[in-house]
């Protein structure tokens, strides 16, 4: 899967390029009365501009990012189930793609924190992903299974914080984090266990191949309308994440006036 959609997005640059390189060429012949070899006229082009390259593919993932958006948007909007923190009425969600033994994401976790803290508009729905490792999948179990008792929000902050090395992050630990949050142990175990949490990991793997998120953390950032919906592949520190927001409120009042 990950080889075909490599060949595919390959061919789409290459055809941008062949289209920009072409119509360079063309302009370059106009001016030039000597006959033009096409063939390493185009290879020069493309040597001496590899911006243009750079500048296609990353033009060609965004639109194709966005358009996986918006046909997947009501699944990444849907929260039966799911952990979400923040505002009930917020005009700019972050779905974000964690997995608990990441690195990046706990150190992206303070700045989440922060921002639900102090943005009332705000709001970011978590999926876990777990692909690091086998303590990942049953730190994401863990998780959804306190969802169920309401306890989501102090295990992960438990977690998230938790520096063990690789390997130490075993179910008594998490247990111990669980009972110190208040969660009964034993419920947990049990639901840990469930086939639906299963699902839930499940759905959200394919939710985010279907996405093409690769890594962790993957932040979808959905507006009032698909239009306004983007993806940042990777974490964002805090400065970032409050001008990523008010980015997108700029343009969702655009957005407005301009239907209005």
């Amino acid at each position: 899967m990950q080889f075909a959609r490599f060949f595919r997005q390959a061919g789409s640059v290459l055809a941008l390029c062949t289209i920009a390189a072409t119509s360079a060429v063309a302009l370059y012949a106009q001016r030039t009365p000597a006959p033009v070899n096409l063939e390493v006229a185009f290879h020069d082009y493309l040597m001496n501009h590899p911006d243009v390259l750079i500048e296609m593919t990353a033009k060609l993932q965004r639109e194709q990012a966005k358009q996986a958006i918006e046909n997947n948007r009501d699944e990444l909007a849907a929260i039966d189930g799911v952990p979400v923190e923040g505002a009930g009425d917020a005009d700019v969600t972050l779905v974000e793609f964690y997995d608990v033994r990441c690195g990046y994401c706990k150190a992206m976790a303070p700045t989440l924190d922060r921002a639900l803290k102090e943005d009332r508009r705000f709001r970011v729905i978590f999926r876990e992903y777990p692909i690091l490792s086998e303590e990942s999948v049953l730190a994401a179990k863990a998780e959804l299974a306190a969802q169920l008792q309401g306890k989501f929000a102090p295990l992960h902050s438990a977690l998230m914080a938790d520096r063990s090395a690789p390997h130490q992050l075993d179910e008594k630990k998490i247990i111990d984090y669980a009972a110190a949050a208040g969660i009964d142990t034993a419920t947990l175990l049990k639901d840990m266990a469930s086939p639906a949490i299963e699902k839930q990991i499940a759905d959200n793997r394919a939710l985010a191949a279907k996405l093409g998120v690769a890594g962790t953390p993957g932040l979808i950032f959905l507006g009032q309308s698909h239009t306004d919906d983007d993806l940042n592949p990777g974490m964002l520190e805090y400065d970032a994440l409050v001008a990523k927001l008010a980015q997108m409120r700029h343009i969702i009042t655009a957005t407005t006036v301009h239907q209005g």
